[in-house]
């Protein structure tokens, strides 16, 4: 699957694996479990046959990141957690007392720092789906997962996604959905 998310073949194993790798490492730090507690939640939905027990069709990752509201433009997660543990190490410790409890909406919001420029904005990255299983609604699935995930559970609103201009699939499938 990894490969024909990439456009390489298996075939050419040294661009296989270096592109295998860079993906495996990318995941890990997007996704996998981190010392300490996230600000920003983050969450790698897989989408498989037979309810889990079977191969895997397909995956999405989600995550909390800041919009640049003067810019229009998506921080990094990366980036993102800078500039909200910048903000948060502003305060003293009684201000911090006071936010943390706060939803991550209701931080972004409530800080000084960050409520006139930023807003926290669901972010959807690297959704695939495995050839065999495209044209099923795995895509579609997948999409509504995310809608739950960020608005049921993390109570944010907006969902935000980058696609490449010549991916009509995924630019279809975005339209059709929102």
């Amino acid at each position: 699957m990894m490969g024909s998310f990439w456009g390489v073949e298996q075939a050419d194993t040294d661009k296989y694996s270096g592109l295998l790798m860079e993906q495996m490492n990318d995941l890990n730090e997007r996704f996998g479990e981190i010392m300490g507690k996230r600000r920003l939640q983050t969450q790698l939905i897989l989408a498989s046959k037979q309810n889990g027990q079977g191969s895997i069709e397909g995956s999405v990752g989600v995550e909390i990141a800041l919009l640049d509201l003067k810019n229009f433009d998506v921080l990094s997660y990366s980036q993102s957690e800078k500039v909200l543990n910048g903000a948060v190490a502003s305060l003293g410790p009684k201000e911090r007392r006071l936010y943390k409890n706060y939803t991550i909406v209701d931080l972004v919001a409530g800080l000084p720092a960050l409520g006139e420029q930023y807003e926290a904005v669901a972010v959807l990255a690297n959704l695939c789906v495995s050839p065999a299983s495209r044209g099923n609604g795995v895509g579609e699935k997948l999409c509504k997962e995310i809608e739950t995930a960020v608005g049921k559970d993390w109570g944010i609103g907006k969902i935000a996604l980058k696609v490449e201009a010549e991916n009509v699939p995924a630019r279809k499938l975005y339209a059709k959905l929102w």
